[in-house]
């Protein structure tokens, strides 16, 4: 009896014999990739914490030469960028790029996304609330937090995306 053609065929259905079968799912390897992906996420997030000191140091020392909560946090969360590009690069997904110049505009292109949020979260709390004792520590935590996600899913699979199938 001759093959139906594949626009008769219902989409998901069960498949005719002799056709091929998708593989069944590997649990094995569902679990190694899970367990993987939550190593990268702990290491993104230690690495978050070592940018987050960078980013405090750095926008109170910019206030001390008087930037001001803004401009002292545009320099700062640069420079946290900077840092943690660094730092994710060899310890989180172990990069090996042969052009930096491209990842670090890729990275910080990337960073931007999270950084957009980092950036009105910590805006909205010194509009907000400017008498707030450590206002500087509580938005900038507040902002880290915010942006987190958005940061670990664009260096996952924007900046490293080549490293992500086969994380350390």
């Amino acid at each position: 009896m001759p093959e139906a053609p594949d626009f008769l065929k219902a989409p998901g259905g069960p498949e005719a014999p002799g056709e091929a079968q998708a593989p069944a799912a590997n649990p094995a390897a569902n679990a190694v990739a899970t367990s993987a992906l939550r190593g990268q996420m702990a290491r993104f997030a230690l690495v978050g914490i070592a940018g987050l000191l960078v980013d405090l140091l750095v926008l109170y020392l910019a206030m001390a030469a008087g930037a001001g909560w803004y401009g002292g946090r545009a320099l700062s969360f640069l420079c946290a960028v900077a840092v943690t590009w660094q730092i994710n690069r060899r310890f989180t997904f172990r990069a090996d790029s042969v052009s930096l110049w491209r990842e670090w505009w890729r990275y910080l292109l990337a960073m931007s996304g999270g950084g957009a949020l980092n950036y009105a979260t910590y805006s909205l709390l010194v509009y907000l609330a400017p008498g707030l004792p450590a206002l500087g520590l509580v938005g900038v935590c507040a902002g880290s937090l915010a942006g987190m996600g958005a940061n670990f899913i664009g260096a996952r699979y924007f900046v490293f995306h080549e490293k992500y199938r086969n994380p350390p």
